[in-house]
């Protein structure tokens, strides 16, 4: 149901370990979601044919499947001219900023945000695969994730909330 007056409210992580924390535990929920619910996969409806495929795919085999395509990745250049390349990765840096530059706007957040879309572009689904490594040791070494759950800060409390209109 849409909501066009919803508030939220949430307190992110402050610090690098506080992230890696929570995206571990967010993957390792993830995963039991996809095994407690396996049986969704055989229903002929939305979650059957495209939620739960969606979920295996974006958080677990688009890692392994991006470490199997780094040789064909570097091997690129060897297909095409430089130029190209470049050119083509100037319209998909393109097109994302402009994404990015439309989403800023309609949601009114500060433009200097979008400083910072080109670094978390680059090194964000790094730090993803770094994490997708950190919980499939674990479950291989049959040790518990812990949760690690956010300890609250009250920052929320003390700046109080901010609105987006």
């Amino acid at each position: 149901l849409y909501q066009p007056r919803a508030v939220s409210f949430t307190e992110a992580p402050a610090t690098v370990a506080g992230l890696v924390h929570q995206r571990k535990r967010w993957m390792y929920g993830y995963l039991q979601n996809i095994v407690k619910h396996r049986a969704s996969f055989l229903r002929l409806d939305a979650l059957g044919w495209f939620g739960m495929p969606n979920l295996v795919f974006l958080h677990f085999l688009v890692f392994p499947l991006f470490v199997v395509s780094l040789p064909y990745m570097i091997r690129v250049t060897e297909w095409t001219t430089v130029e190209g390349l470049l050119a083509f990765a100037l319209g998909l840096w393109g097109m994302d900023t402009t994404i990015a530059a439309l989403a800023t706007l309609v949601d009114r957040e500060d433009p200097r945000d979008l400083l910072l879309a080109p670094i978390q572009r680059v090194l964000w689904p790094f730090f993803l695969l770094g994490v997708f490594f950190l919980v499939w040791g674990r479950i291989l070494r049959r040790r518990v994730v812990g949760w690690n759950k956010l300890v609250r800060q009250g920052d929320l409390a003390r700046e109080g909330p901010r609105v987006v209109r």
